[in-house]
C-alpha cells in the first residue's frame, strides 16, 4: 500500500507564499510519522526536528513524530497532508519562531527553573491548538493554564498566588476551549487539569438557554415521504450522529460536514464573545460551503446559532442568511408532518423557506 503525501514547504528567507510538494511512500517502508520525515528528508532536504518528540499537524490534526503510521491511516486513510504547528509562524518548512509561546510563561517568573521551562515546553502543541489565538493573539495560552495546575501540585502553600496571577490577566482562562476534537490519540488528563483551573477560578456554568421554540420530540419510526434531493446540508453535530446515518441515507442529501470544536458554552456567562466567535466560524463555513441550512443536534445551538444571529453576523461584519434547522425538525419535514414543523420553524429568527 502507497501513502500519498502532500508536504508544507515555506523558506521565509526565499518563498513569497508556502506550497505543498507531493510524494509516494510504500507502508512497509516506514512505522511511524518520524519515518516519513526521513525519509522526504532523503529525498529533498527541508527542515524539521529528527526527534521523536517533534510536533506536528498531520491533515489538521495535531500530534507527535512518535504516531504510528498504521494510526494515521486508520485515522485519515492513505492522504496525509504534512504541516507546521503553526503554519503563520514558519521560518523553514516545519519548523516555527516559537517566541510568543514561550514569552507567555513570563507570568510565571519566579516560579521557573530547568524543569519547569522543560515541563512547560512539552505542552507546546496545546497552545497552537486552541482555537482562540484565531480570536485573540493575546490569548495567555492552555499551555500556561496546565502549567498552573502542575504548579500548584508542586507549590500546594502558593495556591492562592498562582490563581491571582491568572486572575490578573485580561485574556485568561475563560478563553479556553476544549482542545479534544484537535488531537489524534488526546490525552484527557490534560483538559482536566485546565478545567480544575477553571473551577477554581469559578468560571465555569450550565449554558442558560430560553425554550424559545417548544420542541415535541419525534422518536417513534417513520418512513420518509420527502426526501432532500439536491439540497447541501451542512451538519454541525455535537453527538455522535451514528443512530441517524440510516435516516440521512434515506435524504438523498449532499452532506457538508464540519468539523467539531468546542464552543465554550460552559464559560459563556464569563466570556459570551468567544463562544459567538466560535459559533460565527462553523456558521460561515457552513454558509460559504454553500450549505442551504445548518442542521444542528441540539436546542441550545438552535438557540446560539439562531436567536443570537445578530452577534453573530456584528463579529464577522457579514450578514449570513443561512437558516438552522434541529434534526428533529427535518424530521418532521421527511415524515410529511409539514404542520408540525411549522409549528416550531416559524419561530426561528432566520426563516426557513422550504416549506
Amino acid at each position: 500500500m502507497k501513502i500519498e503525501i502532500s508536504l508544507f514547504r515555506f523558506d521565509k528567507d526565499s518563498d513569497y507564499l508556502p506550497y505543498y510538494t507531493k510524494h509516494f511512500i510504500k507502508t512497509k517502508e516506514v512505522k511511524t510519522l518520524l519515518d516519513i520525515l526521513r525519509v522526504l528528508n532523503q529525498e529533498d532536504k527541508f527542515g524539521f526536528y529528527d526527534s521523536l518528540n517533534f510536533d506536528l499537524v498531520v491533515n489538521q490534526k495535531y500530534t507527535k513524530s512518535s504516531v504510528l503510521v498504521e494510526d494515521l491511516i486508520k485515522n485519515f486513510g492513505n492522504e496525509l497532508v504534512i504541516e507546521p504547528i503553526s503554519t503563520k509562524r514558519v521560518y523553514k518548512d516545519l519548523l516555527i519562531n516559537d517566541d510568543d509561546f514561550i514569552n507567555k510563561l513570563e507570568i510565571f517568573s519566579e516560579f521557573l527553573d530547568k524543569s519547569t521551562i522543560q515541563n512547560y515546553e512539552s505542552y507546546k502543541a496545546y497552545y497552537y491548538a486552541s482555537p482562540t489565538l484565531k480570536f485573540t493573539q493575546n490569548y495567555i495560552g492552555d499551555a500556561v493554564l496546565i502549567l498552573a495546575f502542575d504548579l500548584i501540585q508542586k507549590y500546594p502553600n502558593k495556591k492562592e498566588q498562582i490563581l491571582e496571577i491568572l486572575k490578573s490577566q485580561r485574556f485568561g482562562a475563560k478563553f479556553h476551549t476544549n482542545l479534544k476534537y484537535h488531537f489524534i490519540n488526546f490525552d484527557d488528563n490534560i483538559e482536566e487539569k485546565i478545567r480544575n483551573i477553571q473551577k477554581s477560578l469559578d468560571i465555569l456554568s450550565s449554558f442558560k438557554f430560553k425554550k424559545y421554540i417548544d420542541f415535541t420530540y419525534f422518536n417513534e419510526d417513520f418512513k420518509v415521504v420527502n426526501d432532500f434531493n439536491g439540497f447541501n446540508i451542512a451538519r454541525f453535530f455535537e453527538f455522535e450522529s451514528c443512530k441517524n446515518e440510516n435516516f440521512f441515507k434515506h435524504l438523498k442529501a449532499d452532506f457538508i460536514d464540519i468539523e467539531k470544536v468546542d464552543l465554550a458554552k460552559e464559560s459563556f456567562k464569563k466570556n459570551p464573545q468567544l463562544t459567538i466567535f466560535l459559533a460565527s466560524k462553523i456558521l460561515l463555513e457552513a454558509f460559504d460551503s454553500g450549505a442551504d441550512f445548518l442542521l444542528l443536534d441540539s436546542e441550545e445551538n438552535i438557540y446560539l446559532f439562531d436567536k443570537h444571529r445578530t452577534d453573530i453576523e456584528k463579529i464577522t461584519n457579514r450578514k449570513i442568511p443561512l437558516p438552522v434547522i434541529f434534526i428533529e425538525e427535518l424530521k418532521y419535514l421527511c415524515a410529511n408532518r409539514i404542520e408540525d414543523a411549522k409549528y416550531t420553524l416559524k419561530n426561528h429568527k432566520v426563516k426557513v423557506d422550504i416549506v
